[in-house]
């Protein structure tokens, strides 16, 4: 079992330096790729564990941002006609960066209860330029747009990895809408989902 800590996210002790964003999230930007080079990282972690250890069959269980991840990871190495993963298992992954920040910015309380959120309907919250500010700031704060990355450029292109989807009818993050079309861009040979 290998786990993934991408760089510049979550808690690193030996790190001193202050950031808005690693106070708030966890996240360092001037190390993290905020999905453009972390794939690069599981390509080479699996594919150094193949070499090492011979297995002979890789699974990728991706939840969230790294089923985001792990897709791309996959898609890449099937460009080159190489599979990286035998099966992957993605739970409530997202369609984009983008995408999740719009919805964080409808309901920021989805940061930390994503099947509930909370304050949607406070006034302040449901104002269109209020939501915009606060997609703006996130913007300044990561030092990026949000939209570099998307699973639709990648999921299309996997055909010989099974996919298992896990994705739950009240998710705030992840809407009904959002999943079927993740589900009708998959055109690998099996694909399962459990609702």
């Amino acid at each position: 079992i290998i786990l993934f800590d991408y760089r510049g996210q979550g808690l690193n002790e030996n790190e001193l330096e202050f950031s808005p964003t690693k106070f708030l999230f966890n996240v360092n930007c001037s190390k993290s790729g905020l999905g453009a080079t972390e794939d690069k990282d599981v390509i080479a972690v699996i594919e150094t564990m193949k070499n090492i250890k011979k297995y002979k069959q890789i699974d990728g269980i991706g939840l969230c941002y790294s089923a985001l991840i792990f897709v791309k990871a996959a898609a890449i190495k099937q460009k080159n006609h190489e599979t990286l993963f035998d099966h992957l298992i993605l739970d409530g992954c997202w369609i984009s960066l983008e995408n999740f920040t719009e919805k964080l910015a409808q309901d920021p309380k989805r940061i930390c209860s994503p099947q509930y959120g909370g304050w949607k309907n406070n006034w302040f919250i449901k104002k269109v330029w209020f939501q915009k500010l606060i997609l703006s700031l996130g913007q300044e704060l990561f030092y990026t747009q949000f939209n570099q990355v998307s699973i639709m450029d990648y999921l299309p292109n996997i055909k010989n990895t099974a996919i298992l989807y896990f994705y739950g009818k009240d998710d705030l993050v992840i809407n009904r809408h959002e999943f079927e079309i993740m589900w009708n861009n998959t055109k690998t040979i099996e694909k399962t989902a459990i609702i």
